[in-house]
């Protein structure tokens, strides 16, 4: 029997096996109303995904869309949490206690007696928008930081200005101004002193229990000493709404705890109804990305590709309001054009990237109003002007498609903004032509996005075929098939360790430059390779004062096992277990690999043995989905695996120093890269992404 519909938390459970997009949205150019859209009323009245400028939450989420899911009132969440960064607050309380220090003449006598309230809440609330403690005000004791401090600054204010002498000496004074000076020296000191911050320590610790505390109590549970926590069922009415706008609120503390969620739900109708296929909906689409939107579109635009790239995704989404300044778009397609050229020739990866032009009517509307016949406008005007300002956007979109040369850019037009065609002066000027008439209403949306779904399905699929393959398993919980590599994998790539551990200048750059520099590392630059490391990206200093470093470890990594002799080791190495599906299945699932067509009186050890050859042939020919592959367990085996993260979190957290944090951090991979296990590790996420990636060819029924 078909499993037509099911619960929402199984499709959570296939989420590796849909098409899938990230969003990659500025701030205005209609990321909100585009999610909101596609998911169905109820889940879009429940809560509010947007994150604009300044604000504090920046939760990455991912919609996973089925449409087999039984109600649009019901979802189910998993969220992953991560270690609190208590170091970006122990930043936070430096450079409050800083500027006290300022006032104080640089000194730290009697600095505490008059404290104002800004202290505290620049530390509590920063103006940058980092994280947000004012959750837990009331469960912090402002005395006990204070008493933490205070034998800090006693032994800062002993060498401080025989430090600040001894500096200006060191440095070209037309390099550094003398404030600057001052202000290295305190972050040196404050570092420095590891025994006089013992309270200290424990004051943050403190603040991490807390924000755990909270997490907790949101969802329910006493104990989860996970890094998951699933809630299989949320019923969309008052308390599951209270739920969500708690745990989406700017102001809220779970940025600090939460690395990533995970939503699913029943799309829009609207959306399944635009679904071409013969097959159910299924698609991913990622939200916001954890990225900073207080920056311009074209830096946030090229970090969002940057990002998006790290994730294991299928397609990315660029959102682009026409409505901005001619030259803002301008410059943000030669960033994203650049940006795209630039991946492709590092990482040999070409994800299909769709740029949607968004508030076409804001434009068209501007349009009009510039060329009205009286001072107000009139629906004559709109039937005049309408169609030469679409015309002007097509005209311009071909442009700058035309300027990319890049292949799999594809680009569209729509309105966010919708009105009934009776009540809409824009549509009622080009009603009878049907394409344009679309793109003013959702039907312009829906059909888009199903485009780029069915765009995502196909380009898994295996040559000749045009759709998924509908098999029935025998357990529906699990995968249709699982991909394992033999025996000899770990022993056949031990090269891999060679390379990482004894090849002398892999060794140089990612250790010993580290380890053993002389010189000090800004905490600031710590604090962002670390950040960029837990997404798979690299980070490069240019400082004056501080050591410099260039650190890529998941670029070493895939590096060193982007050579033809380790994809022929990792195709030659796959196997098939097919216990999950019966005889007649195999048959089947061969016949949809086979191009010459149906396999006819074969038995089924030779049907298997057949099938594994085919598998194989699917992934040597298939250079995109290789190295998409390549790229993800470079990024597991450099952070994402369980086992690695943990680890590296242990070593980046073992002191408060961001200078011993780094050189921690270098030691462990070094560390983790010697062990066997590591190997072993590299095995078992290759599996899961090959198991991942074919059962994309597949839907479950």
């Amino acid at each position: 029997m078909q499993k037509v519909r099911f619960k929402s938390v199984e499709a959570l459970k296939r989420r590796n096996s849909v098409p899938s997009t990230v969003l990659v949205a500025p701030s205005g150019s209609g990321k909100s109303t585009c999610c909101n859209t596609i998911i169905n009323p109820e889940m879009n009245e429940a809560m509010s995904v947007g994150v604009g400028k300044n604000q504090t939450t920046k939760l990455s989420t991912q919609f996973i869309l089925d449409s087999r899911i039984e109600r649009d009132d019901v979802c189910s969440i998993l969220i992953e949490k991560k270690s609190v960064d208590l170091k970006l607050v122990q930043k936070k309380i430096l450079d409050e206690t800083y500027k006290l220090f300022i006032k104080n003449g640089y000194s730290s006598e009697d600095i505490f007696d008059e404290l104002e309230e800004d202290f505290f809440e620049g530390i509590l609330s920063p103006s940058d928008a980092m994280y947000n403690l004012k959750q837990i005000e009331n469960l912090l004791d402002e005395e006990k930081l204070v008493e933490a401090l205070a034998p800090i600054l006693l032994e800062i204010d002993k060498v401080f200005s025989e430090k600040v002498t001894e500096r200006k000496k060191n440095i070209d004074s037309k390099n550094m101004k003398l404030k600057d000076i001052r202000k290295l020296v305190f972050e040196d000191l404050w570092d420095t002193f590891e025994e006089q911050k013992e309270l200290l320590n424990l004051y943050l610790k403190h603040v991490e229990v807390l924000i755990d505390l909270e997490l907790k109590s949101l969802v329910g549970i006493e104990e989860n000493n996970h890094q998951e926590i699933l809630i299989e069922k949320l019923i969309l009415n008052e308390e599951g709404i209270k739920f969500l706008q708690k745990l989406y609120n700017p102001a809220a503390i779970y940025s600090l705890i939460i690395r990533d969620i995970k939503i699913a739900c029943r799309p829009h109708i609207e959306l399944i109804n635009a679904h071409q296929g013969n097959y159910p909906f299924r698609f991913a689409i990622r939200d916001t990305m954890g990225i900073n939107q207080d920056k311009s579109d074209v830096d946030f635009i090229s970090d969002g590709i940057e990002r998006a790239f790290s994730y294991d995704t299928d397609s990315i989404l660029i959102l682009i309001s026409l409505i901005e300044r001619e030259d803002v778009i301008k410059t943000s397609l030669e960033a994203i054009y650049n940006k795209l050229d630039d991946l492709k020739k590092r990482k040999s990866i070409e994800k299909p990237v769709y740029i949607l032009f968004t508030k076409a009517d804001d434009f068209i509307e501007n349009k009009v109003s510039m060329k009205k016949s009286k001072l107000a406008i009139t629906q004559e005007d709109y039937y005049n002007f309408t169609l030469q300002a679409i015309e002007e956007i097509e005209e311009e979109i071909g442009v700058w498609g035309d300027k990319s040369k890049l292949p799999f850019v594809n680009t569209y037009w729509v309105s966010m903004r919708y009105k009934d065609l009776k009540i809409d002066p824009i549509q009622q000027a080009v009603e009878g032509n049907e394409e344009w008439l679309s793109r003013l209403n959702p039907k312009g949306l829906y059909s888009y996005v199903a485009k780029i779904c069915n765009d995502c399905q196909l380009k898994a699929l295996p040559e000749g075929q045009v759709h998924p393959l509908m098999v029935t398993p025998l357990d529906y919980d699990k995968n249709v098939l699982e991909l394992r590599l033999d025996n000899l994998f770990s022993d056949n790539i031990k090269f891999i360790t060679e390379e990482l551990t004894l090849n002398e200048y892999n060794f140089n750059e990612y250790y010993k430059k580290i380890v053993e520099n002389k010189f000090l590392f800004h905490g600031r630059a710590v604090s962002t390779y670390w950040s960029k490391l837990t997404y798979g990206e690299g980070h490069k200093t240019r400082a004056n004062v501080y050591a410099n470093f260039n650190l890529n470890m998941k670029g070493l990594i895939r590096k060193v096992m982007l050579n033809e002799s380790f994809k022929n080791i990792l195709i030659n190495s796959i196997e098939l277990d097919l216990s999950n599906v019966g005889e007649s299945e195999i048959v089947n699932i061969a016949t949809y690999f086979n191009k010459q067509g149906l396999l006819d009186n074969e038995e089924i050890d030779q049907v298997i043995a057949y099938l594994e050859i085919l598998v194989k042939n699917y992934f040597e020919n298939n250079i995109y989905q290789y190295y998409s592959i390549l790229d993800q367990v470079a990024y597991k085996a450099s952070y994402a695996n369980p086992y690695i993260r943990k680890s590296l979190e242990e070593a980046y957290y073992r002191y408060m120093s961001y200078d011993n944090s780094l050189r921690e951090v270098q030691k462990e991979f070094y560390k983790l890269f010697s062990e066997k296990e590591f190997l072993i590790i590299v095995q078992k996420e290759f599996e899961k992404e090959l198991t991942g990636t074919i059962n994309k060819l597949f839907v479950a029924i």
